[in-house]
């Protein structure tokens, strides 16, 4: 399939919406296999990269750092659409599978838009895993009360907060991400895996790289 016609059948499965739910057509939304967005510092404090865009609200993976015992990075929902949205429930981490909504038990922070990991001292908190790195799952629910419509997702997610600001310093990477949207109502089950500690060494990117290399070069010839 060409990449055009890749993106006109996302385009028409995002569209079509599956069930209604109150009268709010209930859509489920998965991105396997789209394109990364990683938010890594370059000499720099803050980054923030569109990741998503559900029921009209903007999602972004983001990274800050001030000093060692001041930063923060994951999920968050853009400033400007921040005004639109109301408070947002994040699950962290899980060994078992989890069952996301908005009125779902069990969510380990609510704000006003962003979660993942916060080192500010006492009021330090991470539900992306205690390692300096690693990977897992982090769940969300959030409503735009502008158009009562819900959001309720997860993003598989990638970081690494021990490199702080220098030229590829810390980052966090959604690497892919599903989301259903309707009612109240609405809600997805999160992939029950731990998050792991271990991130690929030098040898172990190198190692990425050249089989990323030899994918490209392979449907280069299969187009």
């Amino acid at each position: 399939m060409s990449d055009s016609n890749r993106l006109k059948t996302y385009a028409a499965l995002a569209a079509a919406p599956c069930a209604a739910l109150g009268g709010i057509a209930a859509e489920t939304h998965a991105a396997p296999g789209q394109v990364p967005a990683t938010a890594q510092l370059n000499n720099s404090n803050f980054n923030s990269v569109d990741a998503f865009t559900a029921a009209d609200i903007q999602f972004q993976a983001f990274a800050f750092y001030s000093t060692a015992n001041s930063q923060s990075g994951g999920l968050q929902i853009a400033g400007p659409d921040r005004n639109k949205a109301g408070n947002m429930k994040f699950w962290g981490v899980e060994t078992g599978s989890q069952n996301i909504s908005f009125n779902a038990t069990g969510f380990d922070k609510s704000n006003d838009g962003f979660g993942g990991w916060k080192i500010a001292g006492a009021n330090s908190t991470s539900m992306v895993g205690t390692g300096p790195s690693g990977s897992g799952y982090l769940g969300f629910a959030v409503e735009n009360e502008n158009t009562d419509v819900y959001v309720a997702g997860w993003v598989n997610f990638t970081y690494d907060r021990s490199l702080g600001r220098g030229a590829n310093g810390n980052f966090f990477t959604i690497n892919s991400w599903a989301f259903n949207t309707g009612d109240v109502t609405t809600s997805i089950t999160m992939p029950g895996t731990a998050a792991s500690g271990a991130v690929p060494g030098i040898g172990g990117l190198a190692g990425l790289a050249m089989g990323a290399a030899g994918l490209r070069r392979k449907r280069q010839r299969v187009a």
